[in-house]
């Protein structure tokens, strides 16, 4: 619906505003080109890379009481963003219904909502991803959180794997250091964004992130150091 895509676009560009353009939802030409989601992933050529990279800038997009407009040669990937979006949706229904509390995963996004019998906290395990272990758990009051990594979602040519999330200044799958990301806070769409930026910066620009008053991360980068923000709940598996 018109509404619901005029608020995902109004709220990533004010994320986009705070935290920087590395995630934009007008990749969708750069992202269909690369089809590294779909069933015929390539590698695309540079001058068709270079071209792609020409259509983005979430600025170019117009919202007004008319609806939206994009330029000719944009496309829209709401990827970054959707499954944080529907679950803020869901647990705007939930409260609507008086649903007292709930567990909802969509797999990299996941809402936890209200409070449990007891008061109690909830309890994440978050998966390994230089393995198929658990990396430990995280024991947090109602959220939301997202992971983004690139050790589910990737393709192979010619020896060299390919991450699905793509780097915006050079239209290639990203090369950063970070294995996996996930970001705790009080926003589905705000997670989901935020999860991924972090995972396109790397661990040279995750310092500031771990004291931030609104959110907080636990991220692995590709050596297995762990990185955990102030006061996150997290114990390491076999610790």
């Amino acid at each position: 619906q018109d509404a619901d895509l005029r608020d995902v676009i109004s709220q990533t560009i004010l994320l986009e505003d705070r935290f920087g353009t590395g995630v934009q939802l007008s990749s969708g030409a750069l992202s269909r080109l690369w089809g590294i989601t779909s069933e015929h992933p390539r590698v695309p050529t540079d001058a068709d890379r270079l071209a792609a990279l020409e259509t983005l800038g979430d600025d170019r997009i117009r919202l007004d009481r008319s609806g939206i407009t994009l330029p000719a040669d944009m496309q829209l990937d709401l990827g970054a963003v959707a499954k944080g979006y529907a679950l803020d949706q869901i647990a705007q229904q939930w409260q609507d219904a008086g649903i007292a509390w709930g567990i909802l995963s969509l797999r990299s996004s996941v809402l936890l909502y209200g409070s449990k019998p007891g008061g109690e906290d909830f309890t994440v395990q978050i998966q390994d991803p230089n393995g198929t272990g658990i990396l430990g758990t995280v024991t947090t009051p109602a959220c939301f959180l997202s992971t983004s990594g690139g050790y589910e979602r990737f393709f192979e040519a010619d020896g060299v794997r390919y991450c699905h999330i793509l780097d915006l200044t050079t239209g290639r799958p990203t090369e950063a250091d970070l294995t996996s990301v996930t970001v705790f806070t009080d926003n589905g769409l705000k997670s989901d964004f935020l999860s991924t930026l972090l995972f396109l910066e790397g661990s040279e620009h995750l310092e500031p992130h771990l004291h931030a008053a609104d959110y907080q991360v636990l991220a692995v980068d590709a050596a297995g150091k762990i990185y955990c923000s102030d006061g996150l709940q997290f114990q390491k598996a076999g610790a």
